[in-house]
């Protein structure tokens, strides 16, 4: 009964958006900043002017040494030690920080301090880890806590050495004095490797996915990764002065860790432990057609806007931890479904963007009920171009039951890898195989070591990557040539164990 009522909605919804009137161009535009468009695409912009400030989480930010003053959420306690420099990790003080160690406040930034871009609120930065490249500096930060337990974090964020406790004595201890924090870490950038991780992490592992609803080219995958957030090349931070651009899953993981440090205010004084946190992350999580058919790992993408909502409920009802009903929105669903249609009825502008943000509720609000959520990204995808953003998100959501190759033959370096990827996942393995098997001179080298990296990642057919290498016309524009690409991944992934 419920999927029918929405399904009469729905179908009234796109009678009214077919409506002449409706699709006739003028001035109602989409003023969303598009700089922001990660920031929006999980349905922050949805609840941020009314999060309300429950509780300040406190902020562990583990990385490479940066310039402080660049970092805009630093708490007073922290401050306070930085002003008197009673801390070990000088290095993380420093005023002239080369430009290539811009990588900690842009994390930083991320997470919290700067409220038209951080993708939280709620959280203060209490303590700044410096870790260099060879696994050091676990120790300096474990002393700095033990002396002051007032900067003890709630939450770590990790984007610069995602495995710290396979070699470091220091670091397991420093794990087992946090072993309340909760700990939140990029995947790493080296697809087709897979995410590895030693058993006992503490780490929430965060993986890429670009603004197309596929998952990043660079991101990589495996049973560690435990969530997904935009974080595609070029989303906004913020470098001390402006916004700056930043990207890969050293962005992926902080933007995570700002919208759970909200979540975690939110249920204050509830707390939850990182087995809990995975589990509701992914029962709101959002799975487009790739997360739900994907071999590799299932891991949804971040579902900013219900887990909101999840927190309200939680903090009202903290009984509901363990009930599925938690999860369950279908009066939210109707109620907005309902404003949507009154809205779209009246037909002018300001009621049009007021029917798109309830038209995303309902998509947030649904996510992992297929039908209910593909008829709200259908709904969504039936405004006029210039009103609803990152329609290809929304595209993602709806089932492609044919194989179609044209958009890897047409699109540009930066989405080859990801097109594939998609594809193998989507598509029988033998009917993406026999699509290009034919028409090998139409890729580009961008794509045709795409295509080599996915069938070696799989498994599969080692005579057709040395097909590649062979007729592939395409030039490289990286200093391999296709056979050196293809020599080195027969070699490294092909008759090995896969995920």
């Amino acid at each position: 009964m419920k999927c029918l009522y929405f399904s009469i909605i729905f179908l009234l919804l796109v009678n009214v958006l077919n409506a002449e009137c409706i699709n006739s161009k003028d001035e109602c535009i989409n003023t969303a900043d598009k700089n922001l468009w990660a920031q929006n695409l999980t349905g922050i912009d949805l609840y941020r002017d009314n999060f309300k400030d429950h509780h300040k989480i406190k902020i562990g930010v583990w990385d490479l040494p940066t310039s402080i003053e660049k970092v805009k959420g630093i708490g007073p306690d922290l401050r306070k030690k930085l002003n008197q420099g009673n801390l070990n990790w000088e290095k993380a003080k420093k005023p002239d920080a080369p430009e290539e160690l811009e990588h900690a406040y842009l994390v930083s930034n991320l997470i919290a301090g700067v409220p038209s871009i951080s993708t939280g609120k709620s959280g203060v930065i209490t303590n700044i880890g410096v870790i260099e490249n060879d696994g050091g500096g676990y120790k300096a930060i474990l002393e700095d806590l033990k002396k002051y337990p007032e900067l003890v974090p709630d939450l770590v964020n990790i984007s610069h050495d995602n495995k710290p406790y396979d070699f470091d004595p220091a670091a397991k201890e420093l794990k087992t004095y946090l072993k309340d924090t909760i700990f939140i870490c990029s995947s790493g950038n080296y697809y087709p490797s897979k995410a590895d991780s030693e058993g006992d992490s503490p780490c929430i592992f965060v993986g890429s996915i670009a603004d197309d609803g596929r998952v990043s080219e660079f991101s990589a995958e495996g049973r560690s990764v435990n969530i997904l957030a935009p974080a595609d090349i070029s989303i906004m931070s913020f470098d001390g002065k402006e916004p700056s651009k930043f990207g890969g899953t050293s962005a992926a993981s902080p933007y995570v860790a700002g919208v759970v440090s909200d979540f975690l205010s939110e249920i204050y004084p509830l707390k939850i432990d990182r087995k809990k946190l995975v589990e509701i992350l992914d029962k709101t999580s959002l799975k487009n057609q790739q997360n739900l058919k994907s071999s590799f790992s299932n891991a949804g993408i971040i579902n900013s806007f219900k887990l909101h909502e999840v927190a309200l409920r939680l903090k009202s009802n903290p009984e509901l931890i363990n009930s599925d009903s938690l999860f369950d929105f279908s009066k939210e669903l109707n109620k907005d479904l309902m404003s949507a249609a009154v809205s779209l009825v009246q037909m002018d502008c300001v009621k049009r963007k007021e029917a798109i943000k309830f038209l995303r509720k309902v998509f947030f609000l649904s996510a992992q009920n297929s039908i209910e959520q593909k008829d709200a990204a259908k709904a969504l995808l039936a405004f006029d171009d210039n009103l609803v953003a990152n329609k290809s998100f929304y595209e993602s959501f709806i089932e492609k039951n044919k194989l179609d190759l044209g958009e890897l033959y047409k699109s540009d370096e930066s989405t080859h890898s990801r097109i594939v990827r998609s594809l193998f996942d989507l598509f029988p393995s033998e009917d993406v195989i026999k699509g290009l098997e034919s028409d090998l001179n139409k890729l580009s080298g961008s794509a045709s070591v795409a295509l080599m990296k996915e069938l070696a990642k799989r498994n599969i057919r080692k005579d057709l990557i040395e097909k590649i290498m062979k007729d592939s016309p395409a030039k490289m524009d990286s200093g391999m040539s296709l056979k050196e690409w293809g020599d080195y991944l027969i070699e490294r992934f092909m008759n090995v164990e896969n995920i």
